[in-house]
């Protein structure tokens, strides 16, 4: 067989083995000990439109693979980074929320005496079901420990922060 039979036919088998294979199977990762559409939407902002702080958005997807947005005062959110998660990362984010009860708290907790500050929001699908609950200027023990678990997953400087986890005189509630 001459070199050019033999260069044509390993190209021809190149392509086909190509065309075969989906990109998805070829760049598959680990299957994550998680359900197949555990995907979380984290976020946090001022209350007052016109504050000078970045509101942060944070969204993790059910292969692990993250995005981080920031979006400051009259801007669009802005993807300011990517990064993925690995399987054990996503086991205890979602033992957290299973732990935590997500799925039964309220859709919103509220400290009407608190005027200024921010509020953080997340919104958990799994198994089927999707829950969202927001917290405003109130500490709510079960949503700041699944928030807490994400930040303890996530790289520096895409973290989730909300002035319930460090304010020490705000409200507390357990649920």
């Amino acid at each position: 067989m001459s070199p050019r039979v033999f260069l044509i036919s390993l190209f021809a088998l190149m392509i086909g083995i190509a065309l075969a294979v989906s990109p998805s199977d070829l760049f598959a990762k680990k299957k994550m000990p998680t359900p197949d559409d555990f995907r979380i939407y984290l976020h946090s902002a001022p209350r007052m439109p016109m504050s000078p702080d970045p509101a942060p958005t944070l969204v993790i997807e059910p292969n692990g693979h993250c995005k981080y947005y920031e979006r400051s005062r009259g801007e669009e959110n802005v993807l300011k980074r990517e990064f993925d998660l690995d399987a054990e990362a996503m086991s205890k984010i979602y033992d957290t929320t299973k732990k935590e009860r997500f799925f039964d708290l309220k859709p919103e907790y509220s400290d009407p005496n608190v005027m200024d500050g921010d509020f953080a929001e997340v919104e958990i699908t799994a198994e089927r079901k999707k829950h969202r609950v927001k917290t405003v200027n109130i500490k709510v023990d079960a949503f700041d420990n699944i928030v807490k678990a994400i930040n303890a997953h996530t790289p520096e400087g895409t973290h989730i922060i909300y002035n319930a986890l460090y304010v020490g005189d705000y409200k507390r509630v357990e649920r």
